[in-house]
């Protein structure tokens, strides 16, 4: 099962030294924690994909953190060198916040915490650029109903996203 490792400094002198060591441990695909400040945010981002140069997969994470202007601030400056997607720009219950800055973003946009059931599957789907949905055992309830979750975001043209990181081990096991 591939798996994913976070980059975690926002040291910019230790990013190179921790973007290596993932790089060196196997890691294909690197999530970047983003959605405190804008501007930051992308400084940040650009300095990652250039130490990265192409060799890992980059997803974007905001959890939120952004307002519906702040991420498509954020959104439209990317360039999307190297970034598979940017997760979950604004709040869970702001469909409308998330539906603009996916409708303008420079790369697909991944909704997660706002996927519950099936209606949110449903209502992701209908979202222009929104690309990717994430699901997790311990929203969709049962293993049925997460495999019909995958099903169904597949069906519909979505990429699934599997996965739980600060879920417990067991459950994560069970995702897998």
């Amino acid at each position: 099962v591939p798996l994913l490792t976070a980059v975690n400094s926002k040291d910019f002198n230790a990013l190179p030294d921790e973007i290596e060591k993932h790089l060196a441990a196997g890691f294909t695909t690197l999530e970047v924690k983003v959605g405190w400040d804008v501007d930051k945010d992308l400084e940040r981002v650009a300095l990652i994909q250039t130490v990265n140069a192409g060799r890992a997969t980059l997803r974007l994470d905001a959890n939120q953190g952004y307002d519906q202007t702040q991420a498509i601030r954020f959104a439209t400056a990317l360039n999307p060198e190297s970034i598979e997607l940017f997760e979950q720009p604004c709040h869970s219950a702001d469909w409308d916040a998330n539906t603009a800055v996916a409708a303008v973003s420079n790369v697909p946009v991944m909704m997660d915490e706002s996927i519950y059931g099936m209606a949110e599957i449903e209502r992701a789907a209908a979202m222009p650029g929104c690309g990717f949905v994430k699901l997790k055992i311990a929203k969709m309830v049962s293993v049925d109903a997460l495999v019909e979750g995958l099903h169904r975001i597949r069906e519909l043209g979505l990429t699934p996203v599997l996965g739980n990181g600060a879920g417990p081990d067991v459950g994560c096991w069970i995702e897998a």
